[in-house]
Order: C-alpha cells, then sequence, then structure tokens
C-alpha cells in the first residue's frame, strides 16, 4: 500500500459545530463498510479490486461476512492472496473521517472518549477543533508470530499498568489492536491443532469472534 496520504479538501468542516450542521452522525467501523460495499455493490463497483479467481468461493463469503457485521479470520496457504484481500477493505471506509484536532488516538468529535478531549469538548463546545483522516491512515498490519502477545503492543492492559509505555497512556483506554492480535494468533494456533487443511483459496468467516 502506498504511504503517501492525500491532502484533505479545503472545504471539509474545522469545528464540532460545523461539523453538526452537515448532519454527520457517527457509525462504527462496521456499519460503515456495510454502506459502503452496498453502495459499491449497487453501482456495480467491484468492492475488491485486483483480487481474481475467488468469484465462486471467497469473495462471495467475504461479501454475506461484511454485510452481515461479523468479524473475519482469513485462513489459507501462503501466496493465495489473503493480504492483498485485506488491504481492498480499506478502499470500503470513509475516504475522510473527522477526529479531534491533536487527539493521540483520533477521537471521534462527537462522541470523544479521552479524557484530554471530553475536557475540551466541555470547555469548547461546538467550536471543538477538528482534523481529517485519510482511510489509509486508519489501516495498520502486524504480523503474528506464535510469539505476539497482547502486551507486545501500545495500549494493552498490562502495559498501562506497568505505568505508561507510550506518551498519554493513562488518559486513553486500552488499544483493541493487542487483543485482536491475540485472539486471531490464537485461533490460527488452534485451527493448526486441529490439524485443519484449508485449500483452494476457502476461507473462514468468523461468525463467532467478539469485536
Amino acid at each position: 500500500m502506498s504511504n503517501i496520504v492525500p491532502l484533505s479538501p479545503s472545504d471539509l468542516p474545522v469545528t464540532l459545530g460545523d461539523l453538526r450542521a452537515t448532519g454527520y452522525a457517527h457509525r462504527t467501523v462496521k456499519d460503515e463498510i456495510r454502506a459502503n460495499l452496498i453502495e459499491r455493490l449497487s453501482n456495480g463497483d467491484d468492492p475488491f479490486p485486483g483480487i481474481v479467481g475467488f468469484d465462486q468461493t471467497v469473495r462471495p463469503q467475504i461479501e454475506r461476512a461484511l454485510l452481515a457485521g461479523h468479524d473475519i479470520v482469513l485462513l489459507g496457504e501462503r501466496g493465495q492472496g489473503k493480504t492483498r484481500l485485506i488491504r481492498t477493505l480499506v478502499n470500503l471506509l470513509d475516504e475522510w473521517s473527522p477526529v479531534v484536532a491533536g487527539c493521540e488516538i483520533n477521537d471521534d468529535p462527537t462522541m470523544p472518549v479521552c479524557a484530554r478531549c471530553r475536557r475540551l469538548a466541555g470547555e469548547l463546545g461546538d467550536s471543538l477543533p477538528i482534523a481529517w483522516r485519510h482511510r489509509s491512515e486508519r489501516y495498520g498490519e502486524k504480523l503474528a508470530t506464535p510469539d505476539t502477545s497482547c502486551q507486545a503492543h501500545p495500549g494493552c492492559p498490562a502495559q498501562r499498568a506497568r505505568g505508561a509505555r507510550y506518551p498519554g497512556a493513562r488518559l486513553h483506554p486500552a488499544g483493541g489492536l493487542g487483543s485482536m492480535a491475540s485472539s486471531a494468533n490464537a485461533a490460527w494456533m488452534r485451527w493448526r491443532a486441529a490439524g485443519s487443511s484449508l485449500r483452494s483459496g476457502r476461507c473462514a468467516a468468523g461468525a463467532s469472534m467478539t469485536a
């Protein structure tokens, strides 16, 4: 993926009041992806550009999982396009998303969660300054090896308990990256231990995993 982040358009709102005037409403990531996927399918656009050969297997399963709001784990042999497919999902995010300007965890201006942003929202009200993040900035990758654990990630409860390993750690709730990576790694190890054999691009969509 390209590391070049485009400049945000100059006509986007710059304060919370301006944002509310546009009718903006917060959506979860799952709702956001679902809505954008429906729009692409309705317009006849390819939601997974560059993914070839899985029209009867992986692609329909992924579409159904995203439309249903499921969590997803892709399992398969090396070179089957798992990472490439995941990277295409970034294009189903909104191109620009509002955040509280200067927030380390990119709080939504309409419902901030960190202590700093809640304080600023109370003090400034509709004058709260906002910034805009491109969808490419909202995606990250972490190679999950067998030794990966929640404690390897900033924001995990264990790190915070040991005394703030990153700026502002005590002001923010624990991030989900560590638990997500640990859960995915554990699921992979269970799958390997069970002796499962996944071939020819088949994938598993984990409907029972928690968000």
